[in-house]
């Protein structure tokens, strides 16, 4: 769905172009010395974030947001995240990273190896690897996690709330899973390794767990007891620690400082 606001006109267009760019620019001048970091736009690699968007249209959108940022605030550090690798993410690389005069300072990557890809931890590394290797730039882990709910309880089609719903949710099931399957003492024990994966890459200047609390539903379908969307907190949602919250403290204090 468009959020853009119609007098912006089609995208692509000068105008629609435009518009973009100042906003962009403004927003990096109105908060310059607060943030230098940006994430401009979410996972635009997948066809459930750049929707209808052409390559062209999607490209001309990250790009001009960046350097509308750096316009703004020529120390901004602007830069995607890929949701995953495949040819598309690939495509984008080529095309808005490894060209001259770039306007991306850095590579975001996400990653759920074990619950939403094949793999595990040990995935991690040759994701990072060519993903550096392509972007020629420093890589941020913008989100990774691990599941802690393997199943939940199947309903029919006539007991659901939503009506999209993706394969995870339809069959309260996660396809993919990693050691012993998705659970707290699991979701701790991946966490563990990919801290040291990520402390020791040279590549890697940071990352952020997904995420601080479980969902008390899912945001795809709506039931309460989906491993899609429910399970990847920290913390309970009552904010009770889960074992993943005690590794990510451990990792923090004794890999990160």
């Amino acid at each position: 769905m468009r959020a853009m606001p119609e007098w912006m006109g089609e995208v692509g267009s000068a105008d629609y172009q435009k518009a973009l760019f100042d906003a962009a620019q403004w927003l990096a001048e109105r908060t310059k010395g607060k943030i230098t970091y940006w994430q401009v736009a979410n996972e635009p690699d997948i066809d459930i974030f750049y929707g209808p968007l052409t390559k062209d249209q999607n490209i001309g959108f990250l790009m001009t947001a960046a350097r509308g940022l750096l316009a703004g605030n020529p120390d901004a550090k602007p830069g995607i995240n890929l949701g995953y690798i495949n040819d598309y993410a690939r495509l984008l690389m080529r095309e808005m990273y490894a060209i001259p005069d770039s306007p991306f300072a850095y590579l975001g990557i996400d990653g759920y190896m074990g619950s939403w890809q094949l793999g595990g931890p040990e995935t991690w590394v040759s994701y990072i690897d060519e993903t550096a290797r392509l972007s020629g730039k420093p890589i941020l882990i913008n989100e990774w996690g691990f599941s802690s709910l393997q199943w939940g309880e199947k309903y029919t089609d006539l007991e659901r709330k939503n009506f999209y719903n993706q394969q995870v949710c339809y069959y309260k099931h996660w396809q993919y899973t990693w050691g012993k399957g998705h659970t707290p003492e699991e979701q701790a024990r991946y966490v563990r390794l990919c801290q040291k994966i990520f402390a020791d890459h040279p590549a890697v200047i940071g990352n952020f767990f997904f995420r601080w609390s479980d969902a008390p539903t899912c945001w795809q379908c709506g039931e309460p007891d989906c491993p899609a969307e429910c399970a990847w907190g920290c913390v309970d949602v009552d904010q009770n620690p889960k074992p993943a919250y005690y590794a990510l403290q451990e990792g923090n204090r004794t890999l990160f400082g």
